[in-house]
């Protein structure tokens, strides 16, 4: 069997597929419904555990979360806490990953996490923070800088969009 990214819904999603081209089954939307939220990248699958790791949109279109979910569609797990946009390079045996996280407010913290999987029940464990930019962040909080304000709004077709502005201090 093999993986597959489809927008057929009409959100990008993945699927299951025998080798012969037929749909085994969803893994990522629910059965017989349209899940409104993208997958937007496949961080591996782990075939000895059957499961697949990948990015989404589910939380929030302005953050990317990371998921584990079975090959069956079942048993998914958030593996991230805090907002933000997250991604994760596994080791070749999925025990171990490194976590890259940002946000609008927050540069980029780097920290090494161990996978823990015992039949169905999942644990991650912070193993250690690489990098926490504290100098940098120490750095930017001498300036006045006026934060990122997020927003939607509905253009005259009737389609929400997420903007952003950054407006003057004063």
């Amino acid at each position: 069997s093999f993986v597959w990214s489809s927008e057929r819904s009409g959100y990008k999603h993945l699927y299951l597929y025998d080798l012969s081209g037929k749909l085994i089954r969803p893994i990522t939307e629910p059965a017989g419904r349209a899940a409104p939220f993208e997958v937007s990248s496949v961080l591996g699958i782990d075939q000895k555990a059957g499961v697949v790791y990948y990015l989404s949109t589910e939380v929030s279109p302005l953050e990317k979360h990371p998921y584990r979910i079975g090959l069956d569609g079942r048993n998914k797990t958030r593996l991230s806490e805090r907002p933000g946009t997250y991604t994760l390079n596994f080791s070749p045996d999925f025990r171990y990953y490194l976590q890259y996280v940002t946000s609008a407010a927050s540069p980029v913290v780097v920290s090494l996490h161990q996978v823990t999987a015992t039949g169905k029940a999942l644990q991650t464990t912070q193993l250690r923070v690489l990098e926490n930019n504290d100098a940098l962040r120490s750095r930017l909080a001498q300036y006045r800088l006026s934060p990122k304000r997020f927003f939607t709004f509905t253009t005259p077709a009737g389609v929400a969009l997420n903007g952003w502005m950054i407006r003057p201090v004063d």
